[in-house]
């Protein structure tokens, strides 16, 4: 029992030891290095030449195009009154689209208490005696 009571010391100190070496080689890998150098400035110049151009003058001409057909709005204007609601009632469920309701569970008889149209798809059947064994 005492060479249980020894590996747990050892193991903390090992994996405090890891631990603190991981987090030193993480520093050294981050620390910024030394700055790059400078870029050099480009030398550049820019020459600007000038050239007359002649003046010509224009002579003004009538605007020519053509003038669009002007058509009176067509279509009713918007009502500025209030907006016409109505609400709508419920209907009363029909007597053949209600499930019967049934006393025994479903595991008695096989049957429950299912939403109209499923009996359809699922027919409703008495459990045989295996069946009600692997039921239980």
């Amino acid at each position: 029992m005492s060479a249980g009571r020894a590996r747990w010391p050892l193991a903390v100190v090992l994996s405090t030891a890891a631990n603190a070496a991981l987090v030193a080689g993480l520093a050294l890998a981050v620390r910024p290095g030394p700055p790059p150098p400078p870029d050099p400035m480009p030398e550049t110049r820019l020459d600007i030449a000038r050239t007359e151009v002649a003046e010509t003058s224009a002579q003004a001409a009538p605007a020519r195009g053509e003038t669009g057909q002007v058509a009176a709005a067509a279509g009713q204007p918007a009502l500025a009154g209030a907006v016409p609601t109505s609400r709508a009632g419920a209907l009363a469920p029909e007597a053949d689209r209600q499930a019967p309701r049934r006393s025994g569970t479903s595991l008695e008889t096989g049957c429950g208490l299912a939403p109209p149209g499923i009996g359809d798809l699922f027919p409703c059947r008495r459990l045989t005696q295996d069946e009600r064994r692997r039921a239980d």
